[in-house]
């Protein structure tokens, strides 16, 4: 029987809140809880390094006496995937960032700032402990509906020939391309169009790294891209939803792709469930199911593929599904496992 390590992060502060380190049967699906990092407050997203040592997080500091209340943490993962937390650095801005991820060598960390529409960059050292920040890029702008007064970076990502710097703005409806130098700082290349007004969020790009496909939070759309060294070009965009279950308030959250590549699955909130589709050999996508699930605000595959699990934030659970990828959808196995405020989820 094979497990997995799991890490799941809420938007709790104090005892509530924090990190729970999970091990997940690869064969049943079922969770168990190993450890709880109390005290890490608000960790809203995190990525794990390459090699499994390390974890870097976007967190608050809500007791905070200076203005800076965001942080970008840093924790070693043990062998058994426990966590020790390591340093934190200030994320200088009046609230948390809410994204992070790593350059390809792990040397460079690039946090998103929601609130402040801005990207900071900092250094890693080897023994694990942050530095900086090195850079803060400050966006400009608006789009047309109301959530659009100002930038808002929701996420960020390497590209998969580890070349460029992608970070969705939700603010502006663009997908920001950076390069950075041997010293992580970045350089802006260009600004790839989503879709006007529906607020683009999250992103993900396929296992060979010939497409890319981006969700819209306002929207409820996925835009697919085929992707060639920097160039995008436009494929399709389609809806999450079927038209009935349109309401005037939906909001699409995360994006995910199985690990075989054949699967997409994308949350979609207030409407409570997630869409699931097919991706075809053109990049393009076809939605097979839309799946109940109560406000779905991120969701991730195991790694043998057999399983999903969703983060019901307003639900205070994680719910887990068996993947049926020979019919395109999702079976709930188990009862749901109560946690408050979930907010992600990852794996080793």
């Amino acid at each position: 029987m094979e497990n997995f390590i799991g890490y799941i992060g809420t938007n709790a502060a104090g005892k509530d809140g924090g990190i729970r380190v999970v091990k997940a049967n690869g064969e049943t699906g079922a969770l168990e809880i190993i450890q709880h990092l109390e005290n890490f407050d608000i960790p809203c997203y995190f990525v794990t390094a390459p090699d499994g040592k390390l974890m870097v997080s976007a967190r608050s500091n809500p007791d905070t006496v200076s203005p800076w209340r965001g942080m970008v943490a840093s924790l070693r993962i043990a062998g058994d995937g426990t966590l020790t937390p390591v340093n934190a650095m200030p994320a200088v801005c009046e609230s948390p960032p809410c994204h992070t991820c790593l350059s390809p060598d792990g040397r460079f960390v690039y946090a998103s700032h929601y609130r402040e529409g801005r990207i900071t960059v900092y250094s890693l050292g080897g023994d694990g402990a942050l530095w900086g920040p090195i850079q803060v890029i400050q966006h400009t702008g608006s789009g047309p509906h109301p959530q659009q007064n100002s930038p808002h970076i929701h996420y960020g990502c390497i590209t998969p020939d580890g070349k460029y710097v992608c970070h969705v703005d939700l603010g502006l409806d663009v997908i920001h391309v950076y390069k950075p130098d041997e010293h992580g700082i970045l350089s802006h290349i260009q600004d790839v169009p989503v879709v006007r007004g529906a607020g683009a969020r999250h992103m993900v790009f396929s296992k060979d790294g010939r497409y890319c496909w981006v969700v819209s939070e306002m929207g409820c759309l996925i835009t697919s891209y085929a992707y060639n060294d920097g160039v995008f070009t436009l494929l399709e965009t389609v809806p999450t939803l079927d038209e009935a279950m349109m309401s005037a308030r939906k909001a699409s959250s995360a994006i995910r792709l199985s690990p075989d590549g054949q699967m997409l699955l994308v949350g979609n909130r207030f409407v409570d469930n997630i869409g699931v589709f097919r991706v075809n050999a053109d990049g393009t996508v076809t939605r097979t199911d839309n799946v109940p699930c109560c406000f779905p605000r991120d969701l991730n595959f195991l790694p043998n593929g057999k399983f999903a699990y969703v983060c019901g934030q307003d639900e205070n659970c994680v719910e887990i599904f068996s993947v049926d990828a020979g019919s395109g959808t999702l079976c709930p196995v188990y009862p749901p496992l109560p946690l408050p405020l979930p907010t992600c989820v990852e794996f080793l």
